[in-house]
């Protein structure tokens, strides 16, 4: 054999040893990152869960808002008309005082 052919089988031998030694190194860190990605789904699906169900209660929150909002516009306005209804009603109790006292007065300077 030539010089040139024994370099390259030591070259063919040293690098399948460190290939091999690479493929193991790999095959032992492959498991353990497997498991990982497992579990790094199951926690993005629990926090996609989460997420939705926060979603929820922010929509039923927003909701309810939105219920006490026109609740309490709707007694404000049935406030202000009864208010009104009842200021218009005094006015019209003052018209009939003020026209009943100019009665006692006339009826009084007459007698």
């Amino acid at each position: 054999m030539s010089p040139l052919t024994k370099l390259f089988v030591v070259l063919l031998v040293l690098v399948s040893i460190v290939l091999t030694a690479g493929v193991v190194t790999f095959v032992n860190k492959v498991e353990p990152l497997q498991k990982t990605i497992v579990t790094l789904k199951s926690d993005v699906a629990n926090a996609k869960q989460l997420l939705e169900q926060k979603n929820a209660e922010y929509a039923a929150s927003v909701s309810a808002l939105d219920k006490a909002q026109s609740d309490a516009a709707s007694e404000a306005g049935s406030l202000r008309t009864a208010a009104l209804t009842l200021r218009s009603t005094i006015e019209e109790r003052d018209k009939a005082v003020a026209g009943l006292e100019t009665k006692v007065a006339v009826l009084t300077s007459t007698t």
